[in-house]
């Protein structure tokens, strides 16, 4: 051993001594194994940073990890190698995709193999322009023999190749037409449609079917040029098949209107008589233009006048209604299908009961102006078949527009007037004793047309209606009513018409009106003073109210009772000093014209007085409802139900209150008090409704939604 390394001075190479051979526990060469010294030999477990089979510090490699996804029998990271590890199919591995030198596939081209690409030269088996092995196709050595524009061999296609002459080709012989008829079923629509034409110029009759089985397919250019070319045939196959096209596509879009004039042009061409009547009933068409082209294909099937009648313009259908040929009839019906209005009209004006039923059914059209219409042609045909959907027009609340509800409402009435028979004469009578105040300057000369009997005491009974007209809402625009139009005039008039002229002595439409009917010896005079004690103007009713007092009456009592109600003091005083004069002087100390009325009334212990405190209720005076609900009355509590359903939250809720009280004083009964509570406590639903005379629209509410705790 050296001198120096017994010093302790050793000569390091690494972990190794140089001289001595020594080892130390630094500068391992762990280079080529990470595991074992290079120098020393010294070994180490778990060191390797191993990718796949092989590690990326050393490059050691092992048995596991191999890498054979590039080629199944040889590693790509550390190129150890195995054998007949491929999975072949044909010339290629379905593993790795390596490819060999044999199995591969030229059936699809016997040039190029499908699996690997792979190509080869001067392998086909040429059969003109065809191989016989794969069935590749070339450019050369095409069959034109049989079709100069399809080879034999190929099927492939070229164009403008026939040399024809006449309608077959004189190089190949194919026959034109079949070649064009049975291009109608090509794949290709620029195909068909350049068919369609040119077996139009063709002019061979043989094309007649095909063509029209084409006015039947998808492609709506195709039923075009199918249409136009049967006119251009002429063939009288066509004609049904030409029909059915017009009718089927009118009005579906622009291009199907397009086909349906292709038709009717081709009906005019074709001239079978079998289209007349067709063709007259699609000069109901909506389109202007297309009326008119049906209008011009008549003329040539010999019937010239509707060219006259039908223009294309907006007189078409009247001067359809004025031509005096029932056949009009049809094309006014498909107008008036269509919802025209003027055709409507037109129908009306023709006068033909055939038009009933389609005018029945339009009554459902939701276009007010259609339905006016429809109500006035039903009117001028005065066919009673109309009398009750016209009816039920009204009673179901046709439109929920005022003013349309109230438009419609007076044009059916003049319509019911039109028609007559007993059924319009008892519906009109129910409007009066309903009250339609608002609708008299219509319902009157209804009844004056019909002339019947039965009309005149509901006529006595509204002959002071006509001063209260004037304070309905809008009556300028919709009754033409004004100071100087007095209705009272026109129900004399009628009442005159029906053999009761004395009336116009006792209304003449001024303010002695009511003293001349008080007067009056006929027991009748009392019903329009009793009738006008409801009406709007107090001026009317505190007149009305005197004149039944001198009149002395007892009919009057009830009605006058009823008023006792009114809001205003001086209807009151007068109807209670009425009374007096009637034999009942106890309301003139019950009624003194202050906030105090209605309790008095409450406590006069007359069941009658309960009339005046409901009406009084009504109206929302808290003193009546107090009073009633005091007093317990069965037609107090049905009022205070009713109010549940009418009226402001706030009323409704409060009757609900005073009918929550009469329960816990046991003055409902148990039946009508399950009904009341499901009112009370449903969910609140709030739907629209109008009422039945149309002056005013209001609520119809359901359910409170209030917790009623002690049932």
């Amino acid at each position: 051993m050296a001198l120096t390394c017994i010093l302790g001075f050793h000569n390091w190479d690494g972990c190794e001594c140089s001289k001595c051979g020594k080892t130390r526990d630094e500068g391992h060469d762990w280079s080529k194994d990470c595991e074992k010294c290079s120098r020393c030999g010294k070994t180490r477990e778990n060191t390797h940073t191993w990718d796949g089979c092989k590690c990326t510090t050393c490059g050691k490699i092992r048995d596991e990890g191999h890498d054979w996804s590039k080629d199944c029998e040889k590693c790509s990271r550390c190129g150890k190698t195995r054998e007949n590890a491929h999975t072949w199919a044909g010339c290629k591995c379905t593993t790795c995709g390596k490819i060999r030198d044999e199995g591969h596939d030229w059936s699809k081209d016997c040039e190029k193999c499908s699996r690997c690409g792979k190509t080869r030269e001067n392998a086909h088996t040429w059969d003109g322009c065809k191989c016989t092995t794969c069935g590749k196709i070339r450019d050369e050595g095409h069959n034109w023999s049989k079709d100069c524009e399809e080879c034999s061999m190929c099927g492939v296609t070229r164009q403008n190749a026939h040399q024809w002459d006449g309608i077959k080709c004189s190089k190949c012989g194919v026959n034109r037409v079949a070649k064009l008829i049975a291009n109608l079923e090509d794949q290709s629509s620029r195909n068909q449609h350049s068919a369609a034409k040119e077996l139009g110029q063709a002019g061979d009759r043989s094309a007649v079917e095909p063509l029209t089985n084409a006015l039947r397919y998808p492609d709506l250019f195709l039923r075009l040029y199918s249409a136009e070319a049967l006119g251009k045939l002429g063939d009288p196959r066509a004609v049904e098949p030409l029909i059915q096209a017009m009718d089927e596509n009118h009005n579906r879009n622009f291009l199907s209107d397009e086909i349906c004039q292709a038709a009717v042009e081709s009906l005019g061409k074709i001239g079978d008589s079998r289209a007349v009547d067709p063709l007259i009933t699609a000069l109901g068409n909506d389109w202007a233009w297309l009326r008119k082209s049906v209008a011009v294909a008549l003329d040539d099937l010999g019937e010239p006048k509707w060219k006259d009648l039908v223009r294309g313009d907006a007189n078409d259908f009247r001067r359809l209604a004025d031509s005096g040929d029932p056949r009009a009839m049809q094309p006014l019906l498909k107008a008036m299908n269509g919802g025209d209005i003027d055709a409507a009209e037109a129908l009306g004006k023709l006068g033909d009961s055939r038009a009933v039923e389609t005018l029945i059914n339009a009554l459902r059209n939701d276009n007010p102006k259609i339905f006016l219409a429809t109500v006035e042609a039903l009117g001028r045909l005065r066919d009673p078949r109309a009398l009750e959907p016209l009816i039920n027009a009204i009673e179901n609340g046709k439109f929920e527009d005022y003013f349309h509800f109230l438009e419609c409402f007076n044009a059916i009435i003049a319509a019911l007037g039109d028609i007559g028979g007993t059924r319009a004469v008892e519906f009109l009578i129910k409007l009066i004793d309903e009250g339609m105040y608002g609708s008299f300057g219509k319902i009157i000369p209804a009844l004056r047309k019909l002339g019947d009997s039965r009309a005149i005491e509901p006529l006595i009974k509204c002959l002071l209606a006509y001063d209260d007209l004037r304070l309905l809402p809008y009556h300028n625009l919709y009754h033409n009513l004004s100071k100087d139009i007095v209705l009272s005039k026109d129900i004399v008039l009628a009442l005159s018409e029906l053999g009761e002229p004395q009336w116009g002595n006792l209304v003449k439409g001024d303010s002695d009106d009511f003293l001349r009917l008080a007067e009056a010896q006929d027991p009748r005079a009392t019903m329009p003073l009793i009738a006008a004690l409801f009406m709007y103007d107090d001026s009317i009713v505190i007149n009305a109210a005197e004149a039944l007092g001198l009149r002395g009456d007892s009919r009057a009592v009830e009605p006058l009772i009823a008023i006792l109600g009114d809001k205003e003091a001086k209807v009151r005083l007068t109807a209670s000093a009425s009374l007096s004069a009637l034999g009942e002087p106890k309301w003139k100390e019950i009624i003194k014209g202050d906030a105090d009325d209605f309790p008095r009334l409450a406590g006069s212990g007359d069941p009658r007085a309960v009339t005046p405190l409901v009406k009084a209720s009504d109206r929302g005076e808290a003193a009546a409802s107090e009073a009633l609900s005091i007093l317990g009355d069965q037609r107090g509590i049905d009022a205070f139900v009713s109010k549940l359903e009418r009226g402001s939250k706030s009323e409704r809720r409060a009757a609900a209150e005073i009918l929550i009280k009469l329960n816990k004083q046991s003055k409902i009964n148990r039946t009508q008090w399950l009904t009341i509570k499901e009112k009370i406590t449903s969910p609140h639903v709030d739907n629209h409704t109008r009422s039945f005379d149309c002056s005013a629209s209001t609520h119809s509410d359901f359910g409170l939604g209030m917790r009623v705790e002690d049932f």
